[in-house]
């Protein structure tokens, strides 16, 4: 009698268990999934699912996935196609988002780095969204994370919430600092927007000290090359977009054909293509809302000369 209960026990136990062996180390598990997601252009994906890398995920119109990988989350939203690979030799996850866009966190342990478009991301200790829409677009929305453009080599780290950037065709990241409303509307085609920004979230306006390697922001009064065109009058200005070199920038605003000037930046940081200025804040911000269409992310910079 007590050899058969023995049995019985240790037989329910191993069911019990059964689906935690399932999942082996370093695998990805599906905790949610929503409409119709394939893996590997075949087999239909369901709830609680392991997931070993390689794999590549299709996720059709409508559909939804949250995927994790111990502190490592991954919210999406078809239509959308992601490609899973093996740990690189620090042991830190390896994504590729071909299409669609992406929330993505790692709160912890090694590196989480992902492709999209022309971005190169890296995340460690913090939560960004990112898209594959023109080259590729990254906003950061707590912790730092570092960005390169594929075809350049200079790293951007984004540390402020709300802080975006944008690829161009030519090898250039573009700054933007878009509103709530517009960030959230992001965040929805990643996550459904089920998880919008607080409603006391500002963009943050007053430009900070870039580090050794960030190209984001330089100071607000950072002062003018003596070959460059400087603003030489107090205000406040729109910027409209921030390029690794003057001829860019001044192309920008030729052919928006804005009544504006090429700003310098300070030691590695970019130029910037500006409207005004403009006698008050309020002022810009309705110049600002005024180039909401054409610059959506454009976004305000007090000067004093």
């Amino acid at each position: 009698m007590k050899a058969s209960a023995i049995f019985r026990g240790t037989a329910c136990l191993l069911l019990v268990g059964a689906p935690l062996l399932a999942l082996a180390e370093g695998d990805w598990r599906a905790e949610r999934v929503g409409g119709e997601v394939l893996r590997d252009g075949q087999e239909a994906l369901a709830d609680g699912e392991p997931v070993a890398a390689p794999a590549r995920l299709q996720l059709a119109e409508g559909a939804a996935l949250t995927l994790r990988k111990d502190t490592t989350r991954l919210r999406l939203r078809g239509p959308g196609e992601l490609s899973l690979h093996g740990d690189g030799p620090d042991g830190g996850a390896r994504i590729v988002l071909s299409k669609g866009a992406l929330r993505a966190s790692a709160e912890s342990g090694p590196a989480l780095k992902i492709n999209a478009g022309a971005l190169r991301l890296q995340l460690a200790g913090a939560e960004a969204w990112v898209e594959t829409a023109d080259t590729g677009r990254v906003c950061t929305l707590h912790g730092e994370t570092a960005v390169q453009h594929a075809e350049a080599f200079p790293t951007y780290r984004l540390k402020e919430t709300g802080a975006c950037l944008a690829a161009a065709s030519d090898g250039v990241l573009l700054h933007e600092w878009p509103d709530r409303a517009t960030l959230n509307a992001r965040l929805a085609r990643a996550d459904g927007g089920s998880r919008p920004l607080p409603a006391n979230f500002r963009p943050p306006l007053a430009p900070t000290q870039p580090g050794d390697t960030a190209l984001a922001r330089e100071p607000a009064d950072a002062p003018a090359s003596e070959t460059a065109t400087p603003a030489n009058k107090a205000g406040w200005y729109v910027v409209l977009g921030a390029f690794s070199t003057r001829e860019r920038a001044q192309r920008q605003l030729d052919t928006a054909a804005v009544d504006g000037q090429v700003l310098p930046g300070a030691a590695n940081a970019p130029y910037r293509s500006v409207a005004g200025p403009h006698a008050d804040r309020e002022a810009a911000e309705s110049a600002r809302e005024a180039l909401r269409e054409r610059f959506p992310g454009a976004w305000l910079l007090p000067h004093t000369p």
